[in-house]
């Protein structure tokens, strides 16, 4: 969706339009951010929608795990501008017609692709750590204090 808008308003951005570049300032600077009311709500409501849901799929459950690593990684505002420029979005260079949407659909799989890619390396490179020994040994120490913590 934020990709769409962004070629959306550079498109507007490009016409010889006052009032067209006043509505492209408007929806690229103003509408869109996560922190507005109408984000929160519908957060909200989709995350209570989908926590009645129960999939037995493995599939469906590993790509599940890594949502929140691909969330995380694609709003990291460095990566992000290595991804978007990997990319071409941040070029200028503006698609039209119906290929857009071809376009578009690409750079978000791709996008999506390599950030399930780092989050699952991550996950499998913290699974190999947490089996060694001083990594165990730390990790006890760390939930010893915390409870002792909690108990203070």
């Amino acid at each position: 969706m934020n990709l769409a808008v962004n070629y959306f308003t550079l498109f507007l951005f490009q016409q010889n339009s006052n009032i067209l570049n006043d509505i492209a300032f408007f929806l690229s600077y103003n509408q869109f951010h996560y922190n507005t009311p109408f984000a929160v709500v519908q957060s909200i409501a989709l995350f209570l929608l989908f926590g009645t849901f129960q999939f037995k799929n493995r599939f469906v459950n590993r790509i599940a795990s890594l949502m929140l690593g691909v969330y995380l990684i694609h709003e990291l505002k460095p990566l992000t501008t290595i991804l978007y420029s990997w990319t071409g979005i941040y070029t200028g260079e503006m698609i039209y017609g119906k290929s857009i949407i071809l376009h578009v659909f690409l750079i978000t799989l791709s996008i999506f692709i390599v950030s399930a890619v780092i989050e699952w390396l991550r996950q499998f490179l913290f699974k190999l750590c947490s089996k060694l020994k001083w990594v165990q040994k730390l990790d006890l120490k760390c939930t010893r204090w915390c409870h002792n913590m909690m108990d203070i």
